[in-house]
């Protein structure tokens, strides 16, 4: 017999798939009728579901017509405006593919400091059936949406991979690939230059370890006095002493891999403040190409290229395949990165 309970201690669908030991994903399917659950699976759900108590919320028909909104989460903050122009080319792509199945897209911007509950609450007063998140990671609130059978899709962010659908960009790939660049420049002796993102711990971490094998591949061993973190937004009045301390050193490297391309212009502008050139006396790579080089005011570096375009297509294309029932475990696709070479990297000989 089913248990009466007030609402207050209704249990929570991820409530029953602890119980089941199947994910909140699985239960959703399975109450949704999405996706290709065993026979057996169903029945464990809803039969704990019956024990428990649960009540599955009705569905809107919005969802199944593949009609309706579709929320684009995006993180203001200071740290991030210079990405602006490199997002720009995906939403278009987003909106446009969006249009094609029915959806329209709402740009639903967020803090650090809101609350997972006034984000939802946004979502569903909008009435959006589904969500992308760019960059923006809330392990907490994606949980909820999904719990909700409101589908998310993150994009650029790798944090999650293992638990949400994610279009990712490779960026292990990216940086060993960089790094190879000025290796078969015949660089040696390559500095690496960080700063943290705090929305994306994974994105250091990958890019150093792709540069840490390509320098391993060619057993150089990794000089700690190369690796440098910076602070984003510092200028001559408030100056990075750390370039200076690197260059005058008895070993100075002759070529630098830069987390990406708003830290690679940073260190090109301490670098010449402070009275070096760009290649002449060291090289500047670095991921992301998020920089408008179209822009006389913007030195031209060398970079790994993300086809923004190509990531909202991939985007589009696994919601579509979501809202079709089609997908029924956690995909993640990878976008590669391709080099454009810009001028700031030379080759380097021991005799120069």
């Amino acid at each position: 017999m089913k248990n009466i309970q007030s609402d207050k201690t209704l249990p929570k669908l991820k409530e029953v798939a602890a119980q089941a030991k199947v994910s909140p994903t699985t239960a959703s399917m399975v109450f949704s009728g999405r996706g290709r659950i065993s026979e057996n699976t169903t029945k464990a759900v809803r039969e704990t579901a019956e024990r428990m108590g649960y009540v599955h919320p009705a569905r809107k028909p919005t969802r199944k017509s593949k009609s309706g909104r579709v929320a684009l989460l995006m993180l203001i903050d200071r740290e991030w405006t210079f990405i602006w122009y490199f997002l720009n080319e995906m939403i278009a792509r987003i909106e446009l593919d969006l249009q094609k199945i029915g959806l329209d897209t709402v740009i639903i911007p967020v803090s650090h400091n809101e609350k997972d509950k006034d984000i939802y609450h946004k979502i569903i007063n909008l009435e959006c059936q589904a969500v992308f998140s760019i960059h923006y990671g809330k392990d907490s609130l994606f949980s909820r949406l999904e719990n909700a059978e409101i589908p998310v899709i993150l994009i650029l962010n790798n944090n999650y991979q293992d638990k949400y659908f994610s279009i990712c960009v490779d960026d292990f790939q990216g940086a060993y690939e960089g790094t190879r660049h000025l290796l078969n420049l015949g660089h040696t002796k390559i500095g690496f230059v960080d700063t943290s993102r705090e929305d994306l711990p994974i994105l250091s971490t990958d890019r150093y370890y792709g540069y840490r094998k390509a320098l391993e591949e060619e057993r150089i061993e990794i000089q700690k006095d190369y690796l440098i973190s910076c602070t984003p937004g510092l200028s001559s009045e408030n100056p990075d002493n750390s370039f200076q301390t690197l260059m005058e050193g008895s070993s100075p490297p002759t070529a630098l891999f830069c987390l990406d391309d708003e830290i690679a212009l940073q260190s090109w502008s301490t670098l010449t403040r402070i009275g070096y050139t760009i290649p002449g006396d060291i090289s500047i790579l670095a991921p992301g190409d998020v920089l408008d080089y179209s822009k006389t005011y913007i030195p031209k570096i060398t970079t790994m290229h993300i086809d923004m375009k190509y990531v909202g297509r991939l985007a589009v294309d696994m919601l579509n395949n979501r809202l079709s029932n089609s997908i029924n475990t956690v995909h993640v696709l990878k976008v590669k990165q391709q080099l454009i070479s810009r001028g700031s990297c030379r080759k380097f000989s021991s005799e120069t």
